[in-house]
């Protein structure tokens, strides 16, 4: 391992809240997960809260951009701001962005095949968002990145996945 590796800041959104203080409260107070042989209920756990997250405000650098992009688009930005939030600045060379998305653009994707099957055609508003690495785009725009951003797609694991 590289002696020299640090994680700087870490920023999440998620159905249970933003920001790594209210996420990690709400996994230390949910009861136990089912075994996998169980299912779990549509809706969720039973005891397990959802928290709805509004849409944070976005800079005005990339709120055109961010116009018709997906709520996760607006949330990972929001994620990229709270952990650059953390972070003194560093120099581009030395610094990459690891950016963890899960199921999202899975769910773009297969509504958008699922119109072109029905349809004929696919929404182009559907389109952008089957890119797994959209959202990534956008929070290195926001950020007028150009150094190394990684994505990491998953299950609900992508950002014990991110971190390691």
């Amino acid at each position: 391992m590289n002696e020299g590796l640090s994680i700087l800041g870490v920023g999440c959104v998620t159905a249970l809240g933003r920001g790594w203080d209210v996420v990690s409260a709400a996994l230390q107070a949910a009861p136990s997960l089912p075994s996998p042989e169980k299912s779990v209920p549509p809706g969720g756990l039973p005891g397990v809260p959802i928290r709805p997250v509004p849409l944070p405000e976005v800079p005005a650098s990339i709120s055109a951009r961010l116009r018709r992009s997906s709520p996760i688009s607006h949330f990972s930005c929001a994620a990229a701001a709270d952990a650059v939030a953390q972070c003194p600045p560093l120099p581009a060379d030395r610094t990459a962005i690891v950016f963890a998305g899960s199921n999202g653009a899975v769910t773009y994707t297969r509504r958008f095949y699922e119109e072109v099957v029905t349809r004929g055609s696919g929404s182009p508003m559907l389109f952008p968002e089957t890119v797994y690495n959209a959202a990534a785009s956008h929070v290195a725009a926001m950020l007028a990145w150009d150094g190394i951003v990684l994505t990491v797609v998953n299950d609900a694991t992508a950002g014990l996945d991110a971190l390691a």
